[in-house]
């Protein structure tokens, strides 16, 4: 059964389709990024969250120290990874108590050989692009059918309500990962949100 992660959340005004579409994920973004958010407002949102949507902090490059107060502050469960992390920086967040999902770019059938080198709880494979993520486009989803990883396979990259079911399909992920996918004018919207979680479970069933 496939799970859905809705990504960078940033405003009060888009806890409406979190609230009814109910996803398995809530990803929020602390890197540079339209998307950005402050650990204070981060966990005002938080705090109006279903208490059974896991709640997704998206780093890139910060120090373990950085990460770790931030994480304490907003009551993170997840750490999500977007840059050049290490195997050990991954490694020792994962003592701290957290559960650690790598992201993964690939421009290449290539760059699917870099999962072996990490031991984390997801590996989210997303296109490459200009941005560390969030860029809004596919890669070419056969690479990945023969691909085994030692934790969940997370799928991102472009995914949207028209081509999710394909994907799924395809590639058989445990979680697919979704931002400009589910937005109107950049600001993320109710009703795509619940049209694609509506058709992923309908996949699942």
């Amino acid at each position: 059964m496939t799970a859905v992660k809705i990504c960078g959340i940033s405003k009060m005004d888009e806890l409406s389709g979190i609230r009814k579409g109910k996803p398995d994920y809530m990803g929020l973004v602390f890197a540079p990024s339209k998307r950005q958010v402050t650990p204070d407002q981060a966990a005002q949102l938080v705090n109006r969250l279903d208490a059974s949507i896991l709640r997704v902090g998206v780093f890139v490059n910060k120090t373990a120290a950085e990460l770790l107060e931030i994480g304490k502050h907003v009551s993170l469960d997840i750490i999500q990874l977007h840059g050049d992390e290490s195997p050990d920086y991954c490694s020792n967040i994962k003592k701290e108590g957290y559960q650690v999902w790598k992201s993964f770019s690939i421009k290449e059938p290539g760059d699917l050989e870099q999962t072996k080198e990490y031991l984390v709880d997801g590996y989210l494979l997303d296109a490459s692009g200009p941005l560390r993520g969030g860029n809004g486009v596919t890669f070419p989803w056969e690479w990945v059918r023969d691909l085994s990883v030692k934790g969940k396979l997370i799928l991102a990259g472009g995914l949207n309500a028209d081509n999710v079911q394909e994907a799924i399909e395809t590639v058989e992920p445990d979680i697919v990962d979704l931002s400009s996918g589910v937005e109107e004018n950049g600001i993320k919207s109710e009703v795509k949100i619940c049209e694609v979680i509506e058709k992923v479970r309908s996949v699942n069933k």
